[in-house]
């Protein structure tokens, strides 16, 4: 009971993503220089982004597994019960770990002071974004974040 308990423990702390939404920064970003561009919002598409599949996964089939081992005393029949819990629960526990961790988001389009249009996925917030409006996008480390203007 223990194993499970810490096993849950671990599917739900894995669970807390890096920010995607543009108005929560990450510690690492305090303090540090980054890069600011204005561009023109040109369309805004609502979208998913899709959840953490391998920590479910690998919860799922550890206590997939466990359960199917405790199944008969005979070992053979354990060590079988055990390989297909361990399968089973490893399907069950991706797919739960998609629902729980799916993040509504959307795409914007925008187009730069150059005439490039590009695309950054953000996660929702309490920005919204409309076809013409001037916003900011902030880089760092590799990441984009579209702020209004």
């Amino acid at each position: 009971m223990k194993v499970l308990s810490i096993l849950i423990l671990i599917l739900i702390t894995s669970c807390v993503n890096n920010p995607q939404r543009p108005d929560i920064v990450e510690p690492t970003s305090a303090q540090r220089i980054q890069t600011v561009q204005t561009a023109i919002v040109v369309d805004v598409k609502s979208i998913v982004i899709s959840g953490d599949r391998e920590t479910g996964a690998i919860a799922g089939g550890v206590i997939g597994a466990a359960a199917g081992q405790s199944i008969t005393e005979s070992d053979v029949e354990s060590g079988i019960g055990g390989v297909i819990g361990g399968i089973v629960g490893s399907s069950v526990g991706s797919a739960i770990g998609n629902q729980i961790t799916q993040k509504d988001a959307i795409e914007l389009f925008l187009e730069l002071e150059t005439g490039k249009v590009i695309s950054i996925i953000q996660a929702q917030s309490q920005y919204t974004f409309q076809p013409g409006q001037s916003v900011r996008i902030v880089r760092s480390g590799g990441k984009s974040r579209v702020l209004p203007d």
